[in-house]
This record gives structure tokens, sequence and C-alpha cells, in this order.
């Protein structure tokens, strides 16, 4: 039983690291780069793998097509920051995550229909300033160096939440926006909908240029997301290391006593248990820090100096 737990302690560990493959790159064009945490930008070429917390990076000429393990397909325009904040696995049916940091993308999540089927917005696409759970199946994305993004909708619907960090609930409790329907998010949760037509890529590279910096008040903005956002993370990471906690000390228990006790059976059940709890609350932990590194990403060329984006690395050096 022991050898059995310490098998899937190790096969938890293996499932929570964030260089897990998540993505194929099936194509590109023009300069595409990929920024890995810590790591200068690298050039990215057809057949290569990504993973959760890799950044895409195109230039102005730029390309990609992004192919994910459940099928789903994002296409990164010019000039465009593309964040894959959590592998996605159609095994665990959790949905894919990822974070449009600026720039433009398409996506084609025909296929994934099926694997989700009830799950309908378990597949969860972030903006700077929105969160979008996918229903539908062909729909455009475009967020500008402030994070005010808009999206048209080709085919089936999406759902739309105006709050990045508080997509705990389902995200059909936002508006739900149809085919041929867009929306316009800002910041403040402010959703409007109504049909909305994309910048044109050129008016696009000339909001974005190569560094992207946000306004004085969108700053200011990013500043206090970015705060909250290492604040749940060290709570999150505070029920992570408890869950550890809770499972060391129900094993120990059960160590005690003698194997003829049913009730030893049951307390190594409930360490699977806590394992699996610790497991989920560490894969929610990792694209929170995903997602905190995107806000980083809005700001890195300003003067603000951020002291909590060294403990957040600690944290996701711990938990990977």
């Amino acid at each position: 039983r022991l050898k059995q737990l310490s098998k899937y302690v190790y096969f938890v560990i293996l499932l929570t690291s964030s260089a897990a493959f998540a993505a194929e790159i099936t194509s590109v064009r023009g300069k595409v780069t990929v920024r890995k945490a810590g790591q200068a930008p690298a050039t990215l070429k057809a057949k290569d793998k990504v993973s959760g917390g890799d950044m895409i990076i195109t230039g102005d000429d730029g390309f990609a097509r992004v192919k994910f393990r459940d099928e789903s397909v994002i296409t990164v325009q010019g000039s465009t920051r593309y964040l894959i904040s959590e592998d996605s696995d159609p095994s665990d049916k959790g949905g894919s995550k990822s974070m449009l940091v600026s720039g433009s993308i398409g996506a084609d999540v025909y296929k994934i229909k099926k694997i989700y089927k009830d799950k309908d917005e378990s597949y969860k696409l972030y903006t700077p300033t929105a969160v979008c759970g996918v229903r539908g199946t062909k729909f455009e994305i475009y967020s500008d160096k402030n994070g005010r993004s808009q999206t048209s909708v080709g085919e089936g619907e999406i759902a739309v939440s105006g709050d990045p960090l508080s997509d705990d609930k389902r995200v059909s409790s936002g508006q739900s926006v149809k085919s041929g329907d867009g929306f316009k998010s800002d910041k403040g949760g402010q959703v409007a909908k109504g049909k909305e037509k994309l910048p044109s890529l050129k008016d696009a590279a000339k909001s974005l240029g190569d560094k992207p910096k946000p306004d004085a008040e969108y700053e200011k903005y990013y500043v206090g997301l970015i705060q909250d956002l290492a604040n749940r993370i060290v709570k999150m990471k505070g029920d992570y290391d408890a869950k550890e906690q809770e499972a060391l000390r129900t094993a120990d228990e059960a160590k005690k006593l003698p194997d003829s006790d049913t009730k030893k059976n049951s307390l190594f059940d409930r360490v699977a248990v806590l394992g699996l709890e610790r497991f989920i609350i560490g894969k929610n932990t990792l694209h929170r820090i995903n997602q905190f590194r995107g806000y980083m990403t809005l700001i890195e060329n300003s003067s603000i100096q951020m002291p909590e984006a060294q403990k957040v690395e600690e944290i996701f050096l711990t938990i990977t």
C-alpha cells in the first residue's frame, strides 16, 4: 500500500509540473519567438512543442498556428503576445486556459465540443480585462496594450465575464455573445455587447508596437490586479501545503494500524483523495502564476517595481 502511495504521489508531482507538453506549433511565418519563464526569447519553428507558462511573441509580419492536445487550434496574428497558461488535457476534462496579453488571435475549437460535452465553458481564454467561456466553435479576439478587448464570433456563441480574476463560477454568469455579434471589454468589469468589427492588423500593430506599454491609468489598474493576484497565489500556496500536511498526518496514522484493520485502507484512500485535491490546487495555482506573468509583461517597460514578483516566482519553483 505504501508503494502504491509513493507511486501515486510521484504521478501527481509529474502532472503538476508546468513543463508538460501543451501544444505543438504546426506552422509559422515571419518573426515568431517563444519566451519561457526566466529565459530570453528564442526563435519558434514549426513542429516545436510549447508548454504552460510559454509566451508566443510575433513581430509585425509574424504568424503562428498552435494546435493543442484537445485539438483546438489558435492562430496567433502579427504584433501579438499570447500566453499559454494551462495545459490542455482531454483526459481530465479540465479544459484549457490561455491569455491574449495583447494583439490578435483566432480560435477554432470545433473538435473539443464532444470532449467537454456539458462542460461548455471549460475552455477559457483570458484578456487583461475579460475572460471568455467558449461554447461556440470559431471566434476572433483583439486586445490592445491597455487590455481593452474586442471579439467577433463566427460560429456558435461565447460567454463573457468582465472580471478576469473572479472566474471561479461558470463564465455563463457573464454575457453571452452569439454568432455575428461581438463584445468590447474595459477595465472595471464593463462589457458592452453588440456587432463589433475587429481592427485591421495594420492598425493593431500601430497600437501595440514592439514594446507595448499601457497608459498611466491602465498601468495603475494593472498594478492593482497584480497585487491582488499575488495575494491569491500566496493563499492558494497555503492551501496547497495544508493538503500535503494533512495527507502526511493521515498516512502516519494509517501506518500505525495493523494490516487487518479495515480503517487502514480507508485512511490510505483518504490520502489519495488529498493528493488529488492538492494536485488540483497546484494546477490552479500555476494558472494564476502564469496569469500574473501576463500582467507583468504589460508593465515590463515601466519604472514600477513589483516586489510581489519574487515571492510569486519562489512559489512557482516550490510547486514545480
